[in-house]
């Protein structure tokens, strides 16, 4: 089956919704602890985590996304899961008004 792409709008479980703050960024400091995966930064607004195997865990220094950022998750079927982890000091914050998306990806603080 052929990649998916799926672009991150909020994840499943433990995110903190806000509206717009300052010092917001895309995610930082992203390394991957389990599984496949690289993560790229075509632009400075944009993120790609492309995952090359079933399952990945990430840990993260911060997951925001700001407005008029984007974060796209390539996972190789529609039964991939990405765990993301982030730090507790650094909860994640995704504009108000971001919907939920039928994707692969779970987030824990």
């Amino acid at each position: 089956m052929a990649p998916r792409s799926r672009i991150w709008l909020m994840s499943t479980t433990a995110l903190l919704l806000c509206g717009s703050l300052s010092g917001t960024a895309a995610p930082l400091g992203g390394r991957v602890v389990g599984g496949s995966a690289t993560i790229s930064s075509p632009s400075p607004t944009t993120l790609i985590i492309n995952q090359t195997s079933q399952n990945a865990i990430i840990n993260w220094n911060s997951f925001n996304i700001s407005t008029g950022e984007t974060v796209k998750f390539i996972q190789p079927n529609r039964s991939s899961i990405s765990l993301d982890r982030v730090s507790a000091a650094k909860l994640a914050a995704i504009p108000a008004g971001a919907s939920p998306a039928d994707i692969g990806v779970q987030s824990m603080s």
